[in-house]
């Protein structure tokens, strides 16, 4: 980051700048995955959201993105194990239970 002491109006303009450009990357992703998965390469699709995930940790349709992904690889076991670390890591940050539709997915795919 770059910052100027003394300068409250450049300040608020850099932090509004890096959540917009955040934001645009984050959707840039997301819009990348669904291609990749459109084209049936998992494999683009999958590194798409492993990026989103890092970029966004505690997203759940971030990591239900990467779970699906995972699954459509055939990796059903990585995909639920995914699932079981974002569990934790929304309860431990967030202090809650996760959406619902992960457990759903994590049970699909013991299944």
């Amino acid at each position: 980051g770059f910052y100027l002491n003394g300068a409250p109006e450049f300040e608020s303009w850099s932090e509004t700048e890096r959540g917009r450009l955040a934001g645009r990357y984050r959707a840039a992703l997301e819009r990348l995955a669904g291609e990749y998965a459109d084209r049936r390469d998992f494999g683009g699709a999958v590194e798409m959201w492993r990026r989103l995930v890092a970029a966004d940790p505690l997203s759940t349709s971030a990591a239900l993105g990467l779970m699906r992904g995972l699954a459509a690889q055939g990796d059903r076991s990585g995909a639920w194990q995914h699932g079981k670390a974002h569990e934790g890591l929304v309860r431990r940050e967030l202090g809650r239970d996760p959406d619902p539709a992960l457990r759903s997915l994590m049970a699909e795919l013991a299944s």
